[in-house]
């Protein structure tokens, strides 16, 4: 393998572990009074983003509900009976998008060897990105009180179970800051 292949399946290995994580950003209503949120519904309808073909939308939305029940249940969250009118309203929306990422590699660090120099090389790679936003709904106003988004590479070779995996991870990461302190 010679020099600039080596540089390439580096760079690779690189961005797919720096990508191989869920990144995370929340933000909420800073009147909202969090406390007094006990009982949650889910929002009535469908979700956004589950007819992108590359989700399976039966799988997709039942591991999503369940990462969330799951997460929502730890920390005192209860869902609410039928009939009964809940705290709070769970919604999500998820979107893949293809992204692409340049990367340019200055090997010369300036000093030359025998008259050569090494140039700068710029290597692309493409790949698909998912987001998770997960919102909570005042259920009378439909007013947003606080949005959870997770992003992430989407490896569309990953088994079930890893799928399962990264979807409990994104939505462990996501939930971390809610309710917010």
């Amino acid at each position: 393998m010679n020099y600039t292949q080596s540089l390439r399946v580096t760079l690779a290995a690189l961005l797919l572990a720096g990508c191989s994580t869920v990144t995370v950003t929340t933000d909420y209503d800073r009147s909202a009074n969090f406390g007094a949120l006990r009982t949650y519904a889910w929002r009535p309808g469908p979700q956004q983003g589950l007819d992108d073909p590359r989700f399976d939308r039966g799988f997709l939305d039942a591991r999503v509900h369940a990462a969330v029940d799951r997460v929502l249940a730890a920390r005192g969250h209860q869902q609410a009976t039928p009939g009964t009118a809940p705290d709070f309203l769970v919604g999500y929306h998820a979107v893949v998008r293809q992204k692409t990422s340049v990367q340019t590699i200055n090997s010369w660090y300036g000093y030359r060897v025998g008259g050569w120099a090494a140039y700068p090389a710029t290597h692309t790679y493409d790949y698909d990105e998912g987001t998770l936003l997960i919102d909570v709904i005042e259920p009378t106003t439909m007013k947003l009180l606080w949005r959870g988004v997770g992003k992430g590479v989407v490896d569309a070779s990953a088994s079930a179970e890893k799928r399962e995996r990264r979807i409990n991870d994104a939505v462990d990461k996501i939930l971390a800051d809610f309710p917010p302190r």
